[in-house]
């Protein structure tokens, strides 16, 4: 196995323990739950390890197409994930509309849809630069949503902030991608 492999399967591990412990999360107050910190300690690592997979793919020439649909998936899974897992926590579901959730969800899936059907006609399908700032803006605010939840409350405007990026920069990369792919789409 490629170490970029191996170092997206060790995310996926982070992401898969982060998701263990919020799903076990009782439903007390904010910080009050011995999981919290190691659940923002998994979320973080998985989120900050995200630019090392890459790194090392492309710099030890490791690159693979194991990697190009791995990584994305383990980036949705992150995301995506947390997100779902916090709306069913009180404290944070308060604090985290619905409907944005819903927005980011439907992006992924559509955007996974594109790739798919660019990579099933041999073209690339790579992220653009309004895909990496999503991610970052993603990232930031699940850690965000993650260190509000763990009781550090200066932490709530920067998730309410990244948020509201994070959905512009969901939005906007969904509409690019859909405008590269326009051409492959059999209408």
């Amino acid at each position: 196995m490629k170490a970029a492999n191996a170092i997206t399967l060790g995310r996926l591990g982070l992401v898969a323990g982060a998701f263990a412990l919020l799903a076990a999360r009782p439903d007390v107050e904010r910080g009050a739950f011995a999981g919290d910190w190691p659940m923002f300690a998994l979320l973080l690592t998985a989120s900050v390890t995200d630019c090392l997979d890459g790194w090392v793919a492309r710099h030890y020439g490791q690159t693979s197409i194991v990697g190009r649909i791995l990584d994305p998936f383990v980036d949705k899974a992150l995301i995506c994930g947390s997100l779902v897992l916090f709306l069913g926590v009180r404290e944070v579901a308060a604090i985290l509309p619905a409907w944005i959730v819903v927005v980011v969800l439907t992006r992924e899936f559509l955007v996974q849809s594109l790739r798919a059907m660019s990579e099933a006609q041999g073209k690339s399908f790579a992220a653009d630069l309004f895909a990496k700032w999503k991610m970052t803006f993603q990232a930031v605010w699940v850690q965000a949503l993650a260190a509000y939840l763990c009781g550090w409350d200066v932490m709530l405007p920067v998730a309410t902030w990244c948020m509201w990026i994070a959905l512009a920069f969901t939005v906007l990369s969904g509409a690019n991608y859909v405008r590269r792919a326009w051409g492959i789409l059999d209408w």
